[in-house]
């Protein structure tokens, strides 16, 4: 008995031929005669062409070698794959977020330790693209010793072009539902993300003493693919040979900062972090948004709020286990004092710290939440993030060049008067004079000046401050 001939599944060209030879309603003697009929037309298919018969061949393979598959016939030996190289992409994070805060910790640069905190609001993402169309973008760069200045907050409004055909809809209800930025109508065409990019690249790469290696960037998990996909999207269509930014988790970054201040495994999983990110408890501190949302009813869903309150959550969790004084306007919302939290894992600080010093101001309203069962005593005052030209409000990689540089970090730093005192008198007076704009999407486009609120307004915590030392 002859030998069984091995069976095979055939390439994605032995399928053209099998459906060039049915089409062409001729007679081959065999299949070499219709190789070289169907050669020529194959040599001159482009690659979407080739796809159904490339797809043809691997299902063929598939059935050959008897492989397990879902019900939606999808490989289970190729999608156990892909949860391997994405365990991988995991553990790799969790190692390189461990291994920046041990040798943080060994330095005794805890304090100093840049982190940069991102996030991207979108219009919608196209399915069939798989692109998505972004509204606008925010990073916050900052370490625990200076908290969050406002030159070192980038943030820019897209114009992401036009959008898909049929997807105008989409865009306008998640619009609505979020962030409340117009998406472009019909006919507008306006891209400007080729120059958000090229300006984003400088701002970190500034951060870092004009470095080329980009910064981690960390940001809530829900959102890691999506900022992650963006950013890889923008390093292919403007030519970076290889994409640029990680992404990783600020959930487990936050956690284990958490643990290495406090030198003891005191959050022992994600769940700690995750709750204090999702409680959000500065989430409608005024101030601290763009000069768009800044009139909106929705400046919590504005990228640079987003990024500036997660930055302040992080520094009222972990600054007092490094004694560090909390500043209004830097670590916390000038705009509100918190208490120290009851049941709080953090450890208590010999520090003076502007929550020790709530209980003076008998005058101020006082409120409690319900949720996290803490205090929070509220007052107007004249923020100092009104009184900055930011770095999210110029358009020009030359007012980025001539930018205050990270302050030098080291030795905790005497504040006087302001805890903006990098600022120069030039840069107070440049801000000062641009504190009137549009109320409109056009006038947040890379125009200047943050806030709506008049210069003028009365600060009744100065008020109340200037009463109680009277009263003594």
């Amino acid at each position: 008995m002859p030998p069984k001939k091995k069976q095979t599944s055939g390439n994605a060209f032995f399928h053209f031929m099998q459906d060039f030879k049915n089409r062409q309603g001729r007679h081959f003697k065999n299949m070499q005669e219709v190789a070289e009929a169907a050669s020529p037309h194959w040599n001159r298919m482009s690659k979407e062409q080739r796809k159904p018969y490339e797809e043809m061949a691997l299902m063929a393979k598939n059935n050959l070698r008897g492989g397990k598959f879902t019900s939606d016939g999808l490989d289970i030996e190729v999608l156990e794959n892909i949860e391997k190289e994405e365990q991988a992409k995991i553990q790799q994070m969790k190692n390189d977020i461990n291994y920046i805060w041990k040798v943080a910790s060994s330095n005794g640069r805890i304090a100093d330790e840049l982190i940069f905190i991102i996030h991207i609001n979108i219009f919608v993402h196209c399915t069939s693209e798989d692109r998505h169309y972004p509204a606008e973008i925010a990073i916050a760069c900052f370490n625990l010793e200076d908290g969050v200045l406002p030159q070192n907050v980038f943030h820019r409004i897209i114009k992401p072009g036009m959008l898909p055909l049929g997807y105008a809809s989409d865009a306008n209800a998640h619009s609505k539902k979020t962030h409340q930025l117009r998406p472009p109508m019909a006919g507008e065409d306006d891209n400007n993300i080729k120059e958000v990019f090229e300006e984003m690249k400088h701002f970190l790469s500034n951060k870092l003493s004009g470095s080329r290696r980009m910064p981690i960037l960390y940001t809530t998990e829900r959102n890691m693919k999506m900022i992650q996909h963006v950013l890889d999207t923008w390093c292919y269509d403007y030519d970076e040979d290889t994409p640029l930014f990680k992404v990783y988790s600020l959930e487990y970054m936050f956690r284990i900062l958490r643990n290495t201040v406090a030198g003891d495994d005191v959050w022992t999983t994600d769940t700690f972090s995750t709750r204090e990110i999702e409680k959000d408890v500065y989430s409608f501190a005024r101030g601290i948004c763009c000069e768009y949302h800044e009139v909106t009813n929705v400046p919590l869903y504005c990228s640079r709020s987003i990024c500036v309150r997660q930055a302040f959550n992080i520094c009222d969790n972990c600054c007092s286990d490094l004694r560090i004084t909390l500043l209004p306007g830097v670590h916390l919302p000038d705009a509100a004092l918190t208490t120290v939290r009851r049941g709080s894992s953090r450890t208590a600080s010999s520090a003076p710290s502007i929550s020790s010093q709530s209980s003076k101001y008998t005058n101020l309203k006082q409120s409690t939440r319900d949720d996290d069962s803490e205090s929070v005593i509220s007052f107007s005052s004249k923020s100092e993030w009104d009184n900055q030209s930011l770095i999210s409000e110029t358009s020009t990689s030359a007012t980025l060049d001539s930018e205050a540089n990270f302050p030098s970090l080291g030795a905790r730093k005497k504040v006087t008067s302001s805890p903006f005192n990098n600022f120069s008198s030039n840069d107070l007076n440049s801000s000062q004079s641009n504190t009137s704009s549009v109320k409109s999407y056009a006038g947040a486009m890379g125009t200047s000046g943050l806030s709506k609120r008049a210069m003028d307004m009365p600060s009744s915590f100065t008020n109340t401050e200037r009463n109680f030392e009277s009263s003594k």
